[in-house]
């Protein structure tokens, strides 16, 4: 009867288009099966090795769908199986899944174990020449990591392994010519060198590598997916080098020939480079449409890792117009504030719940609380604006983390959580990036408590400004309509939440200033 089902479950994933695209309640039904899938897949033992193949395809669709989480779960359970069972050819197959998954979701230690276990598994028996992908997949690994000598180093494994490949039997095997992979390897080998290049301060020796490197992928014979990708990662390297007008020519034909070739998948790319030109040319809102449409499109395309990349450009635009700015607390709301408005409204098109509506009463209520605080010494505009600000913003580091694990319904497992967790410590190393230090203490404080057992430090010393913070989210989410577990609270029960945590989860002073705030309750002088 499992199997059966299981065989039922794997035709409905499938048939699913990406988890974002879907509406509530269809949301909840695809989650439902999923969850069913990967109980099934558990409980069963040696059936399993009746169809590998079907199961691979399976492992696939769980991330083709935007569920990179059960994906990594069904392929390493899968793995294990078919390694226990004496079959380490089709194990590698589910490792490289497995690991392609744990790579979607900024789990790159895991996943680079999974890479080197499946090569290992292909090291003795490998007809189907595994181990230039794996390799490949390893490389792009190691690079996220900045792993760069590694990374390089890998790929030219992977490229010797393509120069000893015997030509008609590499074709016959992978349904193309080791020169096609060889491109592959080479441009990705080039954006090793140029994420490289953008660490060093852009190192001119680095970025002159990466463009040679992409110069030479793009004469040779190529699959047309790495042609577009080559072309666009030649356009970033020029960006970087100051050559806009090269730029510009080489991305301007990619969105039509994604369409042309339904590469469809590949648009994520080409939109955040079209963001990257303008943010070069200095022109703000044509950078932020871009933007926009990049989020959309590695949404609808599930792609993880772009949804990072493409936050990645909207802060180093921001960087760069707080830098022209005397006070850049000021300049945030001035020059900055159509890209701050642009970063809200792109954590509610990933969460609704953490975006637009609950960062902004956030703030409101922090800036109350602040005030109220402030009562016996005077109102000082700029603290205020700074709680409020840092209300805004203490969500922030949602925007680096997976569309897939925010918007989860089935419970987190516990390397989920801690990745969840790491919003606080991504929020502030994102602010502190761009100059904002005051504002980057309070996001990283705000699910911290004063008995250490918060996250992300386990810090006991807190802020009073990131105390107060900490007070406005929970009594925030125990009041809004929009939680999944819970209903929402009354305003006088939630403020008895927050006063019976106090002085382990919230600061004292805070607790007794939102129920001033909100209670109309006189709070006692501040000593």
């Amino acid at each position: 009867m499992t199997t059966k089902r299981l065989r039922r479950l794997s035709q409905h994933i499938a048939s699913l288009p990406a988890l974002p695209t879907l509406a509530p309640e269809a949301f909840q039904e695809a989650s439902d099966a999923v969850d069913a899938l990967v109980r099934d897949i558990r409980a069963l033992g040696s059936e399993l090795l009746l169809d590998g193949a079907s199961l691979v395809t399976l492992a696939k669709d769980l991330r083709r769908i935007g569920d990179p989480s059960a994906s990594e779960m069904v392929a390493g359970h899968l793995a294990e199986v078919f390694m226990e069972a004496g079959r380490p050819r089709e194990a590698a197959q589910f490792l490289k899944v497995g690991g392609l998954a744990c790579t979607d979701q900024g789990l790159f230690p895991p996943a680079i174990s999974m890479f080197e276990r499946a090569l290992a598994a292909v090291a003795d028996d490998d007809p189907e020449f595994e181990a230039v992908a794996i390799l490949n997949n390893l490389g792009n690994a190691l690079t996220e990591l900045e792993r760069f000598e590694d990374a390089h180093a890998t790929y030219g494994r992977a490229a010797r392994l393509l120069d000893e490949a015997p030509m008609d039997a590499f074709q016959k095997a992978r349904g193309e010519e080791p020169e096609m992979v060889r491109g592959t390897v080479i441009n990705n080998a080039g954006w090793a060198l140029m994420r490289q290049g953008k660490q060093a301060g852009r190192d001119h020796d680095l970025l002159m590598h990466a463009i040679r490197a992409f110069r030479q992928v793009l004469q040779g014979r190529l699959r047309p997916r790495t042609r577009i990708i080559a072309t666009g990662n030649l356009a970033e390297a020029c960006l970087l080098r100051g050559e806009i007008a090269t730029a510009e020519r080489l991305l301007q034909p990619l969105e039509a020939e994604c369409v042309e070739l339904r590469l469809e998948r590949l648009l994520p790319e080409v939109y955040r480079r079209r963001a990257q030109l303008s943010a070069a040319r200095g022109h703000v809102e044509s950078a932020m449409s871009w933007t926009r449409k990049a989020l959309q499109s590695s949404l609808i395309f599930t792609s993880p890792r772009q949804e990072i990349r493409v936050i990645e450009v909207c802060f180093d635009l921001l960087k760069e117009l707080l830098a022209s700015e005397g006070d850049r607390m000021t300049g945030l709301e001035r020059s900055g504030a159509q890209v701050l408005g642009e970063l809200l409204d792109l954590l509610e098109s990933k969460d609704t719940y953490t975006g637009g509506d609950h960062s902004r009463r956030v703030a409101s209520l922090s800036r109350r609380l602040a005030a109220q605080l402030d009562d016996a010494s005077g109102h000082d505009e700029r603290h205020l604006k700074t709680v409020e600000l840092g209300g805004l913003l203490h969500d922030i580091g949602k925007l680096m983390i997976p569309w897939s694990l925010l918007n989860r319904l089935r419970p987190l497992q516990p390397h989920e959580i801690e990745l969840l967790h790491h919003h606080a410590a991504a929020g502030e190393a994102l602010l502190m990036d761009i100059g904002l230090p005051e504002l980057a203490r309070i996001a990283g404080e705000h699910h911290e408590r004063p008995d250490g057992t918060g996250y992300p430090r386990g810090i006991t010393a807190l802020s009073l400004d990131g105390a107060v913070v900490a007070v406005a989210d929970a009594y925030e989410a125990m009041t809004s309509p929009s939680r999944r577990y819970r209903l929402p609270l009354r305003p006088k029960s939630a403020v008895a939440e927050v006063l019976a945590a106090s002085g382990h989860q919230f600061v004292p002073l805070a607790a007794q200033a939102l129920e001033a705030v909100i209670l109309r309750r006189p709070q006692a002088p501040r000593r």
